[in-house]
């Protein structure tokens, strides 16, 4: 494995820590426990991961800085970096000091499966913050469980890595499963006046577990809206010409669209609709305007579009206005990118695990987790024994090249746009 491409950063108290209490000291390990579990050794539960008392707690990931995923990525290690950084300076985590070990997967599955090896049997690592997008954490998980550690992830929706796999240690942060995931524009569509709502869709599906999974709850949802599903294509990934797609939903004569795809590819569908002459009512897309450079890069092409967001800074939860500052001072950005507000949720679950447990203990904190609510950008969440939490979106929409929220009406900020112009 090459190392060169590798990007550690390090978070280091420099001021004084507050005392721990009794609760932030873990009990002596039995000897032998206290390293980490080799990659294919059984869990090891409150075993595994025991740091030594009062030393630095070591919390590692992978985050995407190259490769398709970047974009998201960035996002990721920008507010992990601040969060930890943050909590550094109010004393740590159980009253002790935090180090970040961030590594660039390269938007590569088997690299960042080496790199969690890595962080688990070499770097000794505390904790773990789990990656993104779906097919990395497909590689990932299975790795923390078969090591008995939490992972905390904000990378997938998919059902079929999250339910029915006996994770015993894995932690969604999404509101959401993917089958659900379009489902708040399918509710919005159905509050129009039914003379209004579209009649037809095209759905465009990236050949991907987590885009397949919206495509799977997506037609029965439309079906229960008085539409019809004209046109629904898979396409590979790496795919770099949407035309013969784009031309068979303006020959269906669609009026919605729904994008189920990541951003290039949403990128270039858009362009390739402007193109193709294919103008619908509303058009959808699974994560991609919720991105700052949707409408850097689309310009007036991305107006109107519509997306599932979980956090926002209109929003009254836990640290949502101190999440969005952060944003505005350092990035110049008016609103929390989806990745921004999925990477803050994940640190929160994380540290309340920590110190809902008092100790660092794989299977205290996976219990305390499964048994308690925590209070987060993304609302409270009350995970399932699977560690998936309560269903809860809201609808976005892009008007004057900013994001506002259209629904649902006791959070939205401002009216929606229908139809697109």
């Amino acid at each position: 494995m090459r190392f060169g491409s590798l990007l550690f950063v390090a978070l280091w108290v420099l001021g004084t820590a507050c005392g721990p209490s009794s609760a932030s000291n873990p009990a002596p390990a039995a000897p032998g426990s206290g390293a980490p579990p080799a990659a294919g050794a059984a869990p090891g539960g409150s075993g595994a991961s025991q740091a030594a008392s009062g030393g630095e707690l070591l919390i590692g990931g992978t985050v995407a800085l190259s490769g398709p995923f970047s974009e998201p990525g960035r996002w990721y290690q920008r507010v992990w970096e601040w969060y930890f950084r943050d909590l550094n300076a109010r004393g740590g985590l159980l009253g002790r000091p935090v180090k970040l070990i961030l590594y660039d997967d390269e938007s590569d599955p088997n690299k960042a499966a080496n790199l969690y090896e890595r962080l688990i049997t070499v770097d000794k690592v505390d904790l773990l913050l789990g990656p993104y997008p779906t097919p990395t954490d497909a590689a990932v998980i299975p790795i923390a469980e078969r090591n008995g550690m939490v992972l905390v992830q904000g990378g997938t929706a998919a059902t079929s890595l999250l339910r029915g796999r006996n994770n015993q240690y894995t932690f969604t942060a999404f509101t959401s499963l993917d089958a659900d995931w379009a489902k708040v524009w399918v509710d919005w569509i159905s509050t129009l006046p039914e003379a209004q709502r579209p009649r037809t869709v095209a759905i465009f599906t990236l050949n991907n577990p987590f885009t397949l999974g919206i495509q799977k709850g997506l037609p029965d949802q439309i079906a229960s809206a008085g539409m019809r599903v004209a046109v629904n294509e898979v396409y590979d990934q790496g795919t770099t010409d949407f035309t013969a797609l784009v031309q068979r939903a303006r020959a269906a004569n669609v009026d919605a669209v729904a994008l189920l795809s990541y951003f290039p590819d949403s990128v270039l569908l858009t362009r390739t609709m402007a193109e193709q002459g294919l103008k619908p009512k509303t058009a959808y897309n699974a994560i991609s305007s919720g991105l700052p450079t949707w409408t850097t890069d689309l310009k007036e092409l991305g107006e109107y579009a519509v997306t599932s967001v979980q956090v926002w800074h209109t929003f009254p939860f836990k640290d949502v206005d101190r999440l969005a500052r952060f944003i505005q001072d350092e990035f110049k950005v008016d609103f929390i990118p989806a990745s921004a507000g999925w990477a803050m949720t994940v640190a929160q679950v994380l540290q309340a695990g920590v110190e809902g447990c008092g100790r660092v203990d794989q299977d205290c904190i996976a219990e305390w987790l499964r048994t308690h609510p925590v209070e987060t950008a993304s609302g409270q969440l009350k995970f399932d024994r699977e560690g998936i939490p309560e269903y809860f979106l809201a609808l976005a929409q892009v008007q004057g090249g900013k994001n506002v929220i259209i629904y649902p009406p006791n959070l939205a900020t401002a009216p929606a746009v229908y139809p697109i112009p």
